[in-house]
């Protein structure tokens, strides 16, 4: 008697995120803070997920954001809180409701 078990896809688990990258393309550039600019100033679209667009780590969304992230890769500044460049994370809250 030979038994086959199948195996359970498993559950899809919040998506990966990187701080700072608004737009989702698994990096850090000049285009993710003209995306935050555009989506909070002229009605462009809303980030995937929030918590990548909230690259100081405030818990908000404003000009800061993409301010933080100018400076960050144009003046050596710190950067993005975890989960900064150098690590990534699931996200948390934000990545289906947008404000």
């Amino acid at each position: 008697l030979l038994l086959i078990k199948l195996a359970s896809p498993a559950a899809p688990g919040p998506p990966a995120f990187l701080r700072g990258d608004a737009g989702g393309t698994g990096k850090i550039d000049i285009a993710d803070a003209v995306y935050l600019l555009q989506w909070l100033f002229q009605g462009g679209p809303a980030p995937g997920c929030l918590d990548a667009a909230d690259a100081n780590g405030d818990q908000g969304h404003d000009l800061t954001d993409a301010v933080f992230v100018l400076d960050y890769l144009f003046r050596g500044e710190t950067a993005p809180p975890a989960p900064g460049p150098a690590s990534s994370s699931t996200c948390s809250s934000g990545c289906s409701a947008l404000r």
